[in-house]
């Protein structure tokens, strides 16, 4: 979670006041680039570790991360940079 706090704010500051689903062309090689790249990438980790978490733990996070705020706060985010990323990267 130490590195979403940290690239957290970063995309932030990258999407500025973007609208929730609005694409946004990142130019690859440049900082914020590895940035965003770094920040869906370790949201995916996390995802993973959570689909093949059992129910008791995927349920003592959703509470933990109801506590601190964190869904809120990053899902428009990751969804509006995950699209974007799909679609330079044609991944």
């Amino acid at each position: 979670m130490a590195v979403l706090n940290t690239t957290e704010q970063a995309v932030s500051v990258i999407l500025g006041e973007m609208d929730f689903g609005e694409p946004m062309a990142i130019e690859p090689h440049i900082e914020e680039h590895t940035v965003t790249v770094g920040y869906l990438l370790t949201w995916r980790l996390v995802l993973s570790f959570f689909v093949a978490a059992s129910s008791q733990v995927r349920s003592i996070t959703c509470y933990n991360w109801e506590q601190t705020i964190v869904m809120p706060v990053c899902t428009a985010c990751v969804w509006s940079l995950w699209t974007s990323w799909k679609q330079t990267t044609g991944i």
